[in-house]
């Protein structure tokens, strides 16, 4: 048991300012994920022993392997092409059809650079805007030494 316990249930937490609460909660997040990384081995090296031990059942648990050589077979895309180019082309068509392109302001200026005066850019542009909703993203990232 490597003893984790996160600090928002320590006695006091709530005192705190909330950038300390956040990178505290930062820090903790970075352990958790960092035991979680160690515990997927230790799961992996347990199911390893167990297959080679060929015990793999308990009650409510049943071990099974997908890929037991490590080599994984799939189609590829210029081995059709290659092979059967009348059914790529078909795909491509198929594939194509279904294709819903993005758009950006930089494309809108591309595809509107005809239009040399800016005011008359802008009411173009304008009819093709569209208010989306944006939740403020939070990054905390660790000074360099010397900020």
């Amino acid at each position: 048991m490597s003893g984790l316990f996160s600090p928002d249930e320590v006695k006091g937490f709530e005192e705190l300012r909330p950038i300390d609460k956040a990178v505290m909660l930062k820090e903790y997040l970075s352990a958790v994920e960092q035991e979680e990384s160690r515990i997927k081995m230790l799961i992996e090296d347990f199911c390893s022993q167990a297959r080679a031990e060929d015990d793999t059942e308990t009650e409510g648990w049943k071990l099974t392997v997908r890929y037991a050589s490590g080599v994984s077979v799939k189609p590829d895309i210029s081995m059709l092409e290659t092979e059967f180019p009348e059914k790529f082309a078909l795909l491509k068509d198929e594939q194509l059809k279904a294709f819903k392109p993005s758009l950006t302001k930089a494309d809108l200026a591309w595809l509107f650079s005809e239009i040399p005066d800016k005011k008359d850019l802008d009411v173009v542009t304008a009819s093709i805007m569209v208010e989306h909703p944006v939740r403020p993203q939070f990054v905390l990232q660790a000074k360099k030494e010397g900020e």
